[in-house]
């Protein structure tokens, strides 16, 4: 007499080749998504970094509009310009501005062929508002982390 609980059935269950095809299914779908995740996780790094730089963009914009000349507001923590926040975010390991009053960002949580990602906003004067071009370190990359990447940082 048979016990009910060791009766099996034949032929249930998954063979070795099945088993490997899943296994494979799964390698292949890894190494698509592993790095478009990479990439959107970098993106997010930057868009926060960048939001990090919205203050000193309109502290430079007012201060523009009240000098009338952007040589007149570089100087973060003057003008009406905010002072750079101590100590700086996470994401970033330098934040300044240029004489021209261009902000600069460099991000230490995104690094490009083992280098830090540099951003450079740099203000230009139309008729009555500034606007903002964008320079990037991985400009010349397959595809640039950095949102609407105009050229290439220049220091």
């Amino acid at each position: 007499m048979q016990d009910a609980h060791s009766y099996r059935l034949p032929g249930a269950g998954f063979s070795l080749i099945e088993m490997m095809v899943v296994v494979a299914i799964i390698a292949i779908l890894s190494a698509i998504a592993v790095p478009s995740y990479t990439y959107y996780t970098q993106q997010a790094k930057v868009s926060k970094a960048l939001a990090h730089a919205q203050p000193l963009q309109l502290g430079i914009a007012l201060c523009w509009q009240i000098e009338g000349q952007l040589n007149q507001c570089n100087q973060a923590g003057s003008q009406g310009i905010p002072a750079v926040p101590a100590p700086l975010p996470d994401e970033l390991s330098d934040l300044s501005l240029t004489q021209a009053a261009a902000v600069r960002l460099t991000l230490n949580s995104v690094s490009i062929n083992n280098q830090p990602l540099q951003i450079e906003l740099t203000p230009n004067a139309a008729n009555t508002h500034l606007d903002w071009g964008i320079a990037c370190s991985d400009y010349g990359e397959s595809r640039s982390v950095v949102q609407n990447c105009e050229r290439q940082v220049s220091y």
